[in-house]
């Protein structure tokens, strides 16, 4: 799973260092974290900032485009670039960097599309009362509106998924804060809050001149963004007040036309209560139409929706020859097609006194077993010991004694029907240093009561149900290690077909 960190930058370059110091260089249950800055028209140094700080991908807008469009523009490269999450966060510094683990990890559960995180507007120290309570009050309209409960709807440090990120579109230019969370409610994602914090100013904000500006570009957002996805329920509020009044002035003239003689004096009643329900009946039909075009609308979400879907997807299998979910195939000499399976490799290490070696890396959160991917060009038993030497250390010797467990597993989106080898080694000699994406892991030995215990933090094999490969990996050990057997023997130059053996000597 990629992660891609977009921050959307408008002449930060002072402020930029220490927005990236905070981004973390890796997430529990994300395989790669970027960054990338969206540039939109500085006229200081951002961008130079940008690529002597190492951020992996810059986008420059020749001219500023606002806030909103330089969310999106991030959006787009970040599909592009094959994120399945996006997180935004400030370059002003606004938001903590540490808390970025905690937004995408509802994500990475399956539980939520999208993540705003809630900055706890009432405790917040540097907000005055007056902005706090319109905050509040703000927050409570959005959460009407879209039908999602939130408490701090303006808070720009969000992360979206990849479904998200190819179904919303922003249109406005003032901000995509409130935009996004109706649009996402509208169309039915998942939406979840979790708990930040907020570092103090660096800066006044660039987005609100005043709060009268601030109130004003929030509040005909809602109304717009609510009007666009409710035009009937919007048009028949306007067409109220003017059926009501006119129905009023109507049933007055007829209560005095039945009940007085002289009622020729209130025909006037007549003449403004006419007047007023055709206009609340036009506004009605203008309701009706705009209802029908909302519907053509929702029509051209969703083919837009598939033609950014089908753009990727199009890309991805011209850049790697493989469409998305698919695993690539190749061909044998006589026209045989094969697929070919990414495959992951898992190393159980026991020593003499039957103990596993686990590895803990600081950034995630239990202990694994030695693992990785088997890297092309080499057999599996050859990449199952470059991972031990990799990542317990270069010094540790074992021998492997056969494999342990064989099974497919949905990777990402990308990659489908990922096989998954562990294999049992017998730990022979050597310290171990982990290294390579392990380098800085703290390093243990346990035995097989200590790994069956549910409480003891387990990362890989990933799942409770999967604990049972120690109990089997243990068995395995104890039936093979005095036998000597070679697993992997030396591969001809030419490869035979036992199939096909007129074939394997021409």
């Amino acid at each position: 799973m990629k992660c891609i960190i977009q921050i959307p930058c408008l002449n930060e370059a002072e402020t930029l260092p220490a927005v990236l110091a905070e981004l973390p260089r890796s997430l529990p249950g994300v395989d790669v974290v970027e960054t990338l800055v969206i540039d939109d028209g500085s006229e200081d140094e951002t961008v130079a900032v940008a690529r002597a700080l190492g951020v992996n991908h810059i986008v420059v807008h020749r001219r500023n485009r606002g806030l909103a469009q330089a969310f999106q523009t991030g959006l787009d490269t970040a599909l592009r670039l094959g994120a399945d999450i996006i997180v935004n966060t400030d370059g002003d510094n606004q938001y903590p960097g540490a808390d970025i683990g905690r937004l995408v990890q509802p994500i990475v559960d399956g539980e939520a599309d999208v993540v705003v995180g809630d900055r706890q507007v009432a405790a917040i120290a540097h907000f005055s009362p007056a902005k706090r309570w319109l905050q509040q009050l703000g927050s409570r309209m959005v959460s009407t509106f879209s039908g999602i409960e939130l408490h701090d709807a303006a808070s720009g440090f969000r992360a979206y998924s990849r479904e998200a990120a190819l179904r919303l579109t922003v249109v406005s230019r003032f901000s995509y804060t409130l935009e996004t969370i109706i649009q996402a409610g509208k169309m039915g994602l998942a939406v979840a809050s979790v708990p930040v914090g907020s570092n103090e100013p660096t800066r006044p904000s660039r987005l609100q001149r005043s709060m009268w500006h601030f109130i004003k570009a929030q509040a005909s957002t809602i109304l717009r963004m609510y009007a666009f996805y409710e035009p009937l329920r919007s048009f028949s509020y306007l067409a109220a007040p003017f059926l009501l009044s006119g129905l009023i002035l109507w049933l007055r003239f007829l209560f005095i036309y039945l009940t007085s003689a002289d009622a020729d004096r209130f025909v006037q009643s007549v003449t403004i209560g006419t007047g007023l329900l055709v206009v609340g009946a036009m506004i009605m039909v203008l309701g009706i139409l705009a209802d029908i075009a909302g519907k053509h609308r929702q029509i051209t979400q969703e083919t837009l929706y598939r033609l950014k879907k089908l753009e990727l997807e199009q890309a991805q299998e011209q850049n790697t020859g493989v469409a998305p979910g698919r695993n690539p195939v190749v061909v044998s000499e006589q026209g045989r097609p094969f697929a070919c399976l990414p495959a992951a490799l898992l190393v159980f290490v026991i020593n003499e006194r039957e103990e596993f070696l686990l590895l803990r890396h600081p950034r995630r959160t239990g202990w694994e077993v030695v693992n990785g991917a088997l890297e092309a060009n080499e057999t599996v038993a050859d990449g199952a010991l470059r991972e031990v030497q990799e990542e317990a250390g270069p010094d540790v010797r074992v021998r492997l004694l056969g494999p342990a467990h064989i099974q497919n597993f949905h990777y990402d989106r990308q990659v489908r029907y990922m096989l998954s080898l562990s294999f049992v080694a017998a730990y022979q000699s050597g310290e171990v240093a982990p290294g390579d994406d392990m380098a800085g892991s703290e390093a243990g030995w346990f035995d097989l009561a200590t790994l069956e215990d549910e409480s003891f933090p387990v990362l890989v094999p990933p799942t409770p149900e999967l604990r049972w490969l120690f109990r089997r990996a243990l068995a395995l050990y104890r039936q093979w290690r005095d036998e000597q057997v070679l697993l992997q023997g030396p591969l001809p130059e030419r490869p035979v077909n036992k199939y096909m053996p007129e074939a394997s000597k021409e």
